[in-house]
């Protein structure tokens, strides 16, 4: 549900903004990765300094705005920028920020390396593969702007999707995380929790096989509320326990907490998946497997939730008899 891109930062040069329309094409560019895009990277942030650079050099009406833009994302790395592991790409011994580029994009398999059109026609014509390329000058137009734009306007309930495609869309959600939140209403009675755990671990699985960071850094949350405020019922919070948390932290070997919140105002009842750089909302919640076979659910990213989510965690914790655990740590 997310593109990747990596910018080179000749394709900001100050003498391209003369044509008609690139400089549009830049603030397209920069409001899709605001709203579903992902912008990598190196670790030596020499993409980044050199973009800076570029775009102090533009003339105050092409310049201002895209400064601002990009300044934005220099605030939240980790949101919509992401500063790639070092240990999965290095990048100190390429030669130029171009090489830093296609670098980038291939270790991290980013969908395309935005290039200036200059760069992209001599690519052409020595019949280099261009697939992988994006010209700045044609992004509007471009597949990967067409695909932007499908994957947060367009999509189909998830039973309807293409084969496979609702993996592909979770893995393009999850790569770049290191946290995932599980958000829930309310987890019933906790006697019926096998479709509950075979969604939530269907995520978990595509996530540990495709994480971009070591797994020594991953972590999972789930969040969920007790039925009634007063009136616990502690058999419940340990077959989620027992059920869910304890058996998926210990098969993917991460941290996997479970926290019980009070709910008197009913902050809680859309069901969200959180990432470090989006929320996805589920219309069905994480019960969207039955057989082996996904079920009607919309999916669609969420980006006004974050205030909603971030009440929702801020709720008062719920604390059940000592002898029942809330959360457990994998060590």
């Amino acid at each position: 549900m997310l593109i990747s891109i990596v910018l080179d930062p000749k394709s900001f040069d100050r003498t391209l903004f003369a044509a008609p329309g690139y400089r549009d094409q830049a603030e397209i560019l920069f409001r899709g990765l605001e709203s579903n895009g992902l912008m990598l990277a190196d670790s030596q942030s020499r993409l980044l300094d050199e973009l800076d650079e570029q775009l102090s050099k533009l003339n105050t009406k092409d310049g201002q705005q895209l400064q601002i833009r990009f300044a934005e994302l220099r605030k939240r790395p980790g949101h919509r920028l992401i500063v790639v592991d070092s240990s999965v790409c290095d990048t100190q011994h390429c030669a130029s920020t171009h090489t830093v580029a296609c670098t980038v994009r291939s270790k991290c398999s980013g969908d395309s390396v935005i290039v200036d059109e200059p760069t992209f026609n001599a690519f052409q014509a020595r019949n280099i593969p261009c697939h992988t390329f994006t010209p700045l000058s044609r992004y509007i137009s471009s597949k990967l702007e067409l695909d932007r734009r499908r994957f947060m306007e367009q999509l189909p309930s998830i039973d309807q999707m293409a084969p496979g495609e609702f993996d592909a869309l979770i893995v393009r959600s999850l790569r770049f995380t290191k946290t995932l939140r599980f958000y829930d209403k309310q987890i019933a009675k906790g006697d019926s929790l096998g479709r509950f755990r075979d969604g939530i671990e269907r995520i978990l699985d595509l996530w540990s096989g495709t994480a971009h960071y070591p797994r020594s850094t991953l972590k999972a949350e789930l969040y969920t509320c007790v039925q009634k405020t007063h009136d616990p019922e502690p058999i419940v919070h340990q077959r989620v326990l027992d059920r869910i948390t304890h058996p998926l932290a210990a098969k993917f070997t991460m941290p996997f907490t479970l926290y019980w919140k009070e709910d008197s105002a009913r902050l809680s009842h859309d069901r969200h998946l959180q990432t470090d750089n989006v929320a996805i909302y589920f219309s069905k919640g994480f019960d969207f497997i039955e057989g082996g076979a996904l079920q009607r659910c919309r999916i669609q990213l969420d980006n006004g939730a974050e205030t909603h989510l971030t009440e929702y965690r801020n709720l008062k914790d719920f604390r059940p008899p000592a002898r029942f655990s809330t959360s457990r740590i994998f060590q």
